[in-house]
């Protein structure tokens, strides 16, 4: 099961919930606004690991 959690997938999903959780957090402060491309915070939360990951060349 170690090995599993070092796989890129378990990774992108550990930090798509982080992102999932930092987005809800900042929807409640009232400090979120969904950008006018992504109709949902679960889409907004997947692109912007997705960019990140990106920048980072993985």
């Amino acid at each position: 099961m170690e090995h599993s959690a070092s796989l890129p997938y378990y990774q992108f999903i550990a930090q798509y919930y982080k992102e999932l959780e930092r987005l809800f957090e900042a929807d409640r402060n009232r400090i979120y606004k969904y950008p006018p491309s992504l109709d949902s915070i679960y889409k907004h939360a997947h692109f912007n690991i997705k960019m990140r990951w990106i920048e980072q060349g993985i």
